[in-house]
């Protein structure tokens, strides 16, 4: 008789006949044990748990994001990647009178409407 060999049985009932299947398993056998006290559901527990989860994932979000844009080797293609310049264009004749002619109007309509607020 080896000493890694053991012996397992497990019990059941089949058509009213108690039956037993023997088994011989090799290995290692591991035991897990669970104690606890058990208690009613209360909700704000719950929430603030949930909470906390939530604002510690947005917490990782930026410490990853500081160690990406400021420790790493390669820290410039990561901001390549997250962020995109954006280029001035200068207006062309067209869209600064357009522009200044709604000014006009803009001005034009707020005077007339001042006058007759004030009559």
């Amino acid at each position: 008789r080896s000493c890694d060999l053991l012996r397992y049985a497990r019990y059941y009932v089949e058509n009213g006949v108690s039956k037993r299947h023997l088994f011989k398993v090799f290995g290692i056998r591991f035991d897990v044990m669970v104690s606890g006290k058990a208690g009613k559901f209360d909700i704000i527990p719950t929430m603030t748990t949930i909470g906390s989860g939530i604002g510690i994932f947005g917490v990782a979000t930026v410490v990853c994001d500081l160690m990406l844009l400021h420790l790493l080797p390669k820290r410039n293609y990561y901001k390549e990647k997250k962020f995109k310049d954006a280029q001035l264009e200068k207006p062309s004749k067209e869209d600064s009178d357009l522009c200044s002619s709604n000014l006009q109007q803009e001005n034009e309509t707020n005077a007339k409407s001042e006058c007759s607020v004030k009559t």
